[in-house]
């Protein structure tokens, strides 16, 4: 995939911000909050989905992280993808895909359908981050790129925020259908701004088509080279915990842990987890920047990464008073929220020719890993038997601690993995 590194050699990235860029950036970043706010939409209004659909913790974790396995399965192949069409043709490609998926999700009755409709909306946003990298790669000087990733990325996850009180006031105003259609309706709003935003981009030279199975062997080939890379497997570790807490919390578990241990109705849940997606924000726009206070990606990451293990603890072990609740969420969101600062570091890491494959496998991981925690917690939710209620299923607060007791295994053991890493910052 063309991304940072992967600039043909009479490329001149710059830094102007003209009219045309900031339209540009706008546009990328209205897609990514697509994205974000689909991948977390289901977390508030999880209670009411499992009730209608009569779904356990294991059936709902499932259905949840389907989105997430068709994303991280489409990686490679949209990588490939952009480097034939170039990222104009396959964003307005994916967006058609991520409306379809909306559509089915939106008039599903059973689980199968709804299962299909995560998976054919994950497909879809599967582009919505790294074909805008691929972008800024050749509009961006490498100096700057480490700011536009957390630009991006910060600027998306306003789309998350939109997940929590927004989502569970419209649900609760309009029933949780309603929201699919109307991420339905803003997809044809980004559709027109992409394609009006990126109509001067240079476009690229389409490669015959059976070039194209050529490059996936080729891109599938390199993964292997990176991997065997030294100091692969430390970065690699920390990628895969950078979403975890908040995918899982905000994600899946959070709206579910809030009824079931506090007694919270839906727009409550929502305001609650908003505190913890508006840090979450806020955070990833600071951290993406804070390489340059530090000089350093190695010294922000480690920080980040032992506070969120902190907060994780915390979680596992007592039952956060409900007073402080809000606060403790927003500092988890604002601590957790460094992963721009590993994909810089991926990007430093790896030699030229191959960061394009190392940033697309790392975001696979990403992904995967996220995959991987929604379909199992489901399981470990599951040890304990829940208590049926009038509003369905609650489970006890070991439950969920349980989830929180392995995410704040998998922060250490990533934090242990890391502290290895070397300073890979560049020089001047």
């Amino acid at each position: 995939m063309t991304v940072q590194g992967d600039i043909e050699e009479d490329a001149r990235p710059s830094d102007g911000l003209t009219r045309s860029t900031i339209y540009l950036v706008a546009s990328c970043l209205l897609l990514y909050m697509l994205s974000t706010f689909l991948r977390n939409s289901v977390g508030v209004i999880a209670p009411d989905v499992s009730r209608e659909l009569d779904l356990n913790a294991t059936e709902l974790s499932r259905l949840v992280s389907f989105f997430f396995l068709s994303f991280a399965l489409c990686q490679i192949p949209v990588g490939v993808l952009v480097d034939v069409f170039g990222p104009r043709r396959v964003i307005l490609g994916s967006l058609a895909v991520m409306l379809a998926g909306c559509a089915v999700f939106a008039t599903g009755t059973t689980y199968v359908q709804l299962a299909v409709g995560r998976l054919i909306i994950g497909m879809g946003c599967s582009s919505f981050l790294m074909a805008p990298l691929a972008v800024y790669a050749h509009r961006f000087s490498p100096s700057r790129f480490s700011t536009m990733i957390g630009i991006q990325m910060g600027g998306g996850m306003v789309g998350m925020l939109a997940a929590t009180a927004p989502l569970a006031s419209a649900a609760a105003t309009y029933g949780w259908r309603s929201v699919f259609w109307a991420a339905a309706i803003a997809g044809l709003v980004v559709f027109l701004a992409i394609a009006l935003s990126m109509k001067d981009e240079a476009p690229r030279q389409p490669r015959k088509k059976d070039k194209i199975g050529k490059l996936l062997r080729s891109s599938f080939a390199g993964l292997g080279q990176v991997i065997r890379m030294p100091g692969f497997a430390p970065v690699m570790a920390m990628q895969v915990i950078t979403v975890g807490p908040s995918s899982v919390i905000l994600g899946l578990w959070g709206g579910p842990w809030l009824h079931d241990i506090y007694g919270m109705e839906l727009v409550e849940r929502g305001n609650t987890l908003l505190a913890n997606g508006a840090l979450a924000a806020l955070g990833t726009f600071l951290w993406g920047m804070s390489d340059r206070r530090f000089k350093s990606y190695r010294k922000p990451i480690l920080i980040g990464s032992s506070v969120t293990f902190l907060f994780l603890l915390a979680l596992t072990f007592t039952k956060i008073p409900r007073g402080i609740l809000p606060f403790f969420l927003a500092g988890l969101g604002f601590f957790g929220a460094f992963g721009p600062l590993v994909f810089a570091y991926s990007r430093s890491l790896f030699p030229k020719e191959y960061v394009a494959r190392g940033l697309t496998l790392m975001n696979t991981a990403q992904i995967g890993g996220v995959f991987l925690h929604q379909a199992m917690t489901g399981y470990l939710i599951d040890f304990y038997e829940p208590v049926m209620t009038e509003s369905g299923p609650e489970y006890p607060l070991q439950a969920y601690q349980l989830v929180f007791g392995l995410l704040a295994a998998e922060a250490a053991i990533a934090f242990l993995f890391y502290w290895r890493a070397r300073e890979v910052y560049p020089k001047g």
